[in-house]
């Protein structure tokens, strides 16, 4: 069995998945991936307090292969990191984590919060959705669901 899943992988890779084609392209995930390598072959000109907001573009424009006009890397991390540099890109993540660790606190399903937010991280990896509201308003809905009990009429005083 595991000699025929061997023998499988270069088609599944190749035919289903289309890794060869991955990069050919300079739309979708081709895209990218060049800029991600044009953000690592260049970290050394990233300032570490940040190139400055919304300067993305130009880093990509004198970096990248190709550039298709966006003002952003495709990844929330690496553009805060372009933009606003190690002390920005620290704050963020310490954000994340630190809420994280508060709806933990606040209600103990591992399961539910990894499941609310490993997608989350996944989106952030290959979206960039920065400063919009977007991350803001789910974690919200994440953390109303996350923290939502169950309303006990008996429990309710209400007194006139």
């Amino acid at each position: 069995m595991l000699v025929g899943l061997c023998a499988l992988t270069p088609y599944l890779f190749v035919k289903v998945l289309r890794v060869d084609t991955l990069t050919a392209s300079n739309d979708g995930m081709g895209v990218r991936i060049t800029y991600w390598k044009a953000f690592f072959q260049h970290f050394d000109e990233i300032r570490p307090w940040g190139n400055g907001f919304l300067k993305g573009g130009d880093f990509l424009r004198r970096h990248a292969a190709y550039y298709h006009g966006e003002p952003h890397i495709h990844n929330t991390f690496l553009s805060n990191y372009l933009e606003l540099g190690i002390v920005g890109f620290i704050s963020y993540c310490l954000f994340l984590w630190f809420f994280y660790r508060y709806c933990i606190h606040m209600n103990n399903l591992r399961s539910f919060w990894l499941a609310v937010f490993l997608p989350l991280l996944a989106i952030m990896m290959i979206l960039y959705s920065g400063y919009d509201n977007d991350i803001i308003l789910y974690l919200q809905l994440a953390f109303v669901l996350g923290t939502f009990q169950t309303i006990v009429k008996e429990k309710i005083k209400i007194g006139f």
